[in-house]
């Protein structure tokens, strides 16, 4: 793997002894760099610990003042019996409410991300459909007792701390778990990108050379796409400037050309012993 990455890099001209290699060995490469394009999720996961300063200042800033009698106690809600909906924070794409009907009606939350709590669960709904619902006592013990009444009064800031923290605790104590779904997320939306890349570079070298089959074409316009793999994935790790990282693409096609001036060179050889 190691001498593909460098002729990939240095010598584009030697890709063509590697034209047999098998298929699983070249998704694999690709997987490496799909792979190293998460780091920098991988690094933020692993250093999280707690919500931003930003995402604080906006919670406290967005809250919605509540005029409804509506508390948690003991992990349960229970608002005043004319009290249906009550909606409590909004950022985009998510809402929160809390609802104190008997039955929960999804349909009347179908607009993009709800989280809404109902009776003593946490429920979560996307355009009406419930997607998954967790006990409010799984939560952090910040949640057991609130009053939404807080919210405007000079106790606010108070219940924003609360709730924050409660928000801390739980994110940090189920890190292993929402982490590693966002580091697998992150992972395959890389390498499908990077198989989409290498297909589109194999379909243009398949027409330009017919008598190459695409297995072939595949395989090469992987290993020739290796700067680029590069540049990705130290565009991730360190945050490069966007035009530098195109820049950078730009200058490793070069590479591609390369590899053609070969293949060109190898079909006309016979033609010149001739």
């Amino acid at each position: 793997m190691i001498n593909r990455l460098r002729d990939g890099l240095v010598y584009p001209a030697q890709l063509l002894n590697y034209t047999k290699d098998r298929i699983l060995f070249v998704l694999l490469y690709i997987a490496l760099f799909a792979l190293l394009s998460s780091s920098r999720t991988i690094i933020e996961i692993i250093q999280y610990d707690g919500v931003s300063y930003t995402f604080r200042t906006s919670l406290s800033e967005d809250l919605a003042e509540v005029d409804a009698d509506c508390q948690i106690t003991n992990y349960t809600l229970a608002c005043s019996d004319e009290v249906e909906s009550v909606y409590i924070f909004d950022a985009f794409p998510m809402s929160i409410y809390l609802d104190n009907n008997e039955i929960l009606n999804t349909n009347d939350y179908n607009s993009s991300y709800n989280v809404i709590v109902h009776d003593d669960e946490l429920i979560f709904v996307f355009s009406g459909i419930q997607l998954t619902s967790m006990k409010l006592e799984m939560l952090s013990t910040q949640f057991k007792n609130l009053d939404f009444n807080d919210i405007g009064t000079d106790q606010e800031e108070l219940f924003a701390s609360q709730i924050l923290g409660g928000i801390d605790e739980y994110l940090i104590s189920s890190k292993s778990i929402w982490g590693t779904m966002l580091v697998i997320a992150d992972f395959l939306s890389n390498f499908i990108m990077f198989i989409g890349f290498v297909l589109i570079s194999s379909f243009f070298l398949r027409r330009r050379y017919r008598i190459i089959p695409f297995r072939d074409s595949f395989t090469l316009s992987t290993y020739a796409s290796s700067s680029v793999f590069v540049v990705l994935a130290f565009y991730s790790l360190l945050n490069l400037p966007f035009f530098l990282v195109f820049i950078l693409i730009f200058l490793s096609f070069r590479q591609n050309t390369l590899m053609m001036y070969e293949i060109d060179r190898r079909l006309k050889k016979p033609l010149d012993k001739e």
